[in-house]
């Protein structure tokens, strides 16, 4: 009668109980009780009855053990055909697709060339999914124009300026600006399979607003249709300037600071001649971010919700109704529509 070899050392019989016990994988569990019942001389038809299996399977499992011990227990791949590519393969699989991640042809013939394996293309984007893989659209960034060295001092000094924030030390806001247009942003949708959903391409004006926001999504906007220049920028510090002396904002002799880019329109002589009248007259202070690090500018997230998500650009055809469509969206911020900054 097969059954296992004695097992004298009392570390791994309590291994194997508290396998029995308590392992998440319930295969585990049954395998190791399956050895205990095996080491009490149990035969394999006695084990498989309990188990609900064949006796062959049981035998399978005593080998298992004999051949790796605790190791064992484990199952080496979760049944059905054998894997193509083996780790080493499948790592180097990932360093194809980071070399190329536009075309999965051209892994799939190199990886062929490398391993002498043939992988159908559908084979190879289950297991590049299956390592945390996406195919989406990929991002324009300005990132490696970035002084890494500002960005980084730049953080924890955003940082500060949010808890100033929440105790309600000072006011801060974002600012930027964005244009938009009828001509639409090209989003991801569910479509019928098929079918194509098609959205209405028009040519129209351009609309730029510019505008401030906070973490609690307190906006203040400024339509501009046609060119922005510094006259038009620093009108629209003026007026939020004197928004901010409203008793929500003032109290406490609060100062308000304003976080922006390095726009042209931004850092002019113009511009920069009013900051000092701003913080002195208004306590209104200017913050320049790094360059290119739009990241940091947090209204860019309301843009996009806009641009993306909020703004119906399925039915609009009139460039009068698009520009109330967006003082709509932009009217309800902080009420229909709100954003959950981390």
């Amino acid at each position: 009668m097969k059954t296992v070899s004695p097992i004298t050392d009392d570390n791994i019989i309590e291994t194997l109980r508290t396998a029995k016990r308590s392992d998440p994988r319930p295969y585990v569990r049954e395998r190791a009780h399956a050895i205990l019942l095996s080491a009490k001389g149990y035969s394999l038809s006695q084990i498989g009855d309990i188990f609900e299996v064949q006796y062959q399977t049981v035998s399978r499992w005593i080998d298992d053990w004999e051949r790796s011990g605790i190791e064992g227990l484990h199952k080496r791949h979760d049944g059905g055909a054998q894997p193509i590519f083996d780790e080493t393969e499948t790592l180097r699989l990932l360093e194809l697709v980071a070399e190329e991640p536009r075309r999965l042809t051209y892994v799939q013939a190199k990886l062929e060339r490398e391993t002498g394996k043939k992988a159908s293309s559908s084979t190879l984007q289950r297991l590049v999914k299956k390592m945390g893989l996406a195919y989406k659209r990929a991002r324009l960034s300005c990132r490696h124009k970035c002084d890494q060295e500002n960005f980084d001092r730049c953080q924890p000094a955003l940082k500060n300026a949010q808890d100033a924030e929440q105790k309600g030390i000072i006011n801060l806001f974002y600012f930027d600006e964005a244009g938009f247009s009828q001509q639409p942003r090209v989003p991801y949708a569910w479509q019928q399979k098929g079918e194509q959903l098609r959205l209405p391409s028009v040519k129209s004006r351009r609309v730029n607003i510019l505008g401030f926001m906070n973490r609690s999504n307190d906006l203040f906007y400024y339509p501009v249709t046609g060119s922005v220049t510094s006259d038009t920028v620093i009108e629209v510090f003026d007026d939020f300037a004197e928004k901010m002396q409203d008793p929500k904002y003032s109290s406490n002799e609060r100062y308000t600071l304003v976080i922006v880019d390095n726009a042209s329109m931004n850092t002019c002589q113009k511009f920069q001649d009013r900051l000092d009248d701003w913080m002195i007259e208004k306590r209104l202070i200017v913050c320049y971010l790094p360059a290119y690090s739009p990241e940091l500018n947090l209204i860019e997230i309301l843009w996009r919700e806009v641009k993306y998500a909020w703004l119906d650009i399925m039915t609009i055809m009139d460039f009068d109704a698009f520009q109330k469509e967006l003082r709509r969206v932009l009217d309800a911020v902080g009420k229909e529509y709100s954003i959950s900054f981390a």
